[in-house]
Order: C-alpha cells, then sequence, then structure tokens
C-alpha cells in the first residue's frame, strides 16, 4: 500500500512538472493570450494605426483577463498581464498625443498676443511629444514582458 502511494505520488509529481504545473484549460489561455500580445507587438514594430492598435488591443485584453481570472499566480502570469498593461498605457498614451495635436491644429482664435499663441504651441508640442515619447517606452516595455513571458511558456 505504502509502494502505491509512492507511485502515485510520483506520478502526479512528474505530471505537474512535465506541464508546468498548468491544466490544459490554462495552458492554453496562456498560449492564446502570448499569440495575441505577440500580434501586437509584431505590428508595433512594424507600423499600425490607432484603430488597428485598439482593436488587437481589445482581443489581447480578453485573451489576458481570461488569464487572469483562471492561471494561477506566478511569473508567467505576473508577464503577461504587465505586457497587456504596458500595451494599454501605449493605446492611452497615443490618444493623449492625438488629443494635443488636435488642439494645435485648431488653436484659439481669441489670442491678443503673439506670446500667448506661442506658449500655447509650447505646451501642446510639449505634451505631445511627451505622450509620443511614453507611448513608444510603453512598447518597448511591453515587448520586453512579451520575450520574458514567451521564455516562461517554453
Amino acid at each position: 500500500m505504502k509502494n502505491l502511494w509512492f507511485t502515485l505520488l510520483l506520478i502526479v509529481s512528474i505530471s505537474v512538472v512535465s506541464c508546468g504545473g498548468l491544466s490544459s484549460k490554462q495552458q492554453t489561455a496562456v498560449n492564446e493570450s502570448l499569440q495575441s500580445l505577440k500580434k501586437i507587438q509584431a505590428a508595433t514594430s512594424i507600423g499600425i494605426d490607432y484603430r488597428a492598435h485598439g482593436q488587437l488591443l481589445i482581443d489581447a485584453k480578453a485573451k489576458t483577463d481570461e488569464v487572469r481570472r483562471i492561471v494561477p499566480a506566478g511569473a508567467l502570469k505576473d508577464e503577461l498581464i504587465a505586457a497587456i498593461d504596458s500595451y494599454e498605457l501605449a493605446h492611452e498614451n497615443w490618444k493623449k498625443a492625438d488629443e494635443q495635436e488636435s488642439m494645435m491644429d485648431n488653436p484659439r482664435r481669441s489670442w491678443t498676443s503673439r506670446e500667448q499663441i506661442n506658449k500655447f504651441f509650447d505646451e501642446k508640442g510639449k505634451a505631445m511629444s511627451d505622450a509620443i515619447r511614453n507611448r513608444t517606452e510603453n512598447w518597448e516595455a511591453a515587448s520586453q514582458h512579451v520575450e520574458k513571458a514567451s521564455k516562461l511558456a517554453e
């Protein structure tokens, strides 16, 4: 009887180690999340517009939310969540940059001095530049998280 329990424990341990401790449903969720994040990673590396980025983000967010829901805590889950969070921040920064650019395209007509005009464009230009820089940094951070998650998922 003792040998039977030992054998059973050994089989369970080997099964857990060989599949990384994830059930097939959890592993599928991880794979789908990682695949959708890699699509965003590829798209941002070659160029993508705001609307297409948003569509990819919706898909990746849904798949990563499933990981958040069913996968136990650990480094792999943390990297996937950090990646989607970074892509979401990038999208928000993209929107901020577009808003600043739109304001610059439609300046106020009631300014009375050149100083007001220069100050407006300096502020909006800096805000737009900051948002674009932040978006790029968010994309780079997300890409690093995707790479780490890929290695952990192997």
